[in-house]
């Protein structure tokens, strides 16, 4: 069996029942792992190569369980690998760490409580619409486009936004949303937050988590070390950052 690596376009987050979330920053896609299949995703990244990591998890079984798990084992490989989640192959880099720590949890949280009025105002809502709708074309394209898009206005804007700053662009998204017939759920509203504060020559931080219990996936703002939210959401706290850009 070939070794097997974990690609740097893919982040695990470990669930507090033993399973675990893996997003792939190319398609966009969660997945969620049971603890099992989690123990082999542990052992696959510690060790890079499948026999090993059959045989540390098998070393806790009956032998005859050995073969059973092996085959199982084989079958969650080829699905990880047809999901481009692993790559077979020598490990070329260390495997991406998971996000499992409370540090991963938001820690402040902002809610916004007023829009922003006059020229400013006005100069911001047009923006907004302006990133509204290039969230949105983006999206439909390869996810890994939208990634290299944001990363790429990162680097041209340097000047990381204030929160309120960053609470004026969300609220002006969320009005250009309301008024959008296609569909402006957290993902496209966070993105067009991301691009109006582009626009605006500002920087602020797209993340992508994940609750469980069940599991449930968000995306917002932040600056500054705050989550930035135009509207109160109660679980936030309940959220791991598994992707912060």
């Amino acid at each position: 069996m070939s070794s097997v690596r974990i690609p740097r376009h893919v982040r695990s987050s470990v669930a507090d029942h033993g399973g675990s979330v893996v997003l792939n920053l190319r398609t966009g896609r969660w997945h969620a792992l049971n603890a099992p299949a989690r123990q082999l995703w542990t052992e696959l990244c510690r060790t890079g190569d499948f026999d090993d990591a059959v045989s540390s998890i098998a070393a806790g079984y009956p032998a005859e369980w050995r073969p059973r798990i092996r085959e199982d084992a084989e079958t969650l490989l080829a699905a990880l690998s047809d999901r481009r989640l692993v790559v077979l192959g020598p490990r070329a880099e260390p495997a991406p760490a998971d996000v499992d720590a409370e540090s991963a949890r938001p820690s402040t949280v902002v809610t916004a409580t007023a829009t922003a009025t006059g020229a400013e105002g006005a100069e911001r809502r047009i923006r907004a619409h302006v990133g509204l709708v290039l969230a949105l074309l983006l999206l439909r394209l390869p996810f890994r486009w939208t990634t290299r898009t944001v990363a790429w206005t990162r680097r041209r804007c340097r000047t990381e936004a204030t929160v309120p700053e960053a609470i004026g662009m969300l609220l002006a998204v969320d009005e250009a949303a309301r008024r959008c017939p296609a569909r402006a759920a957290c993902l496209e509203r966070s993105l067009g937050a991301v691009l109006t504060a582009a626009l605006c020559g500002r920087r602020v931080d797209w993340v992508m988590g994940v609750a469980e219990d069940p599991y449930r996936f968000h995306a917002w703002l932040e600056t500054r070390g705050a989550a930035v939210l135009s509207a109160p959401e109660a679980d936030l706290h309940t959220f791991r950052r598994v992707f912060v850009q």
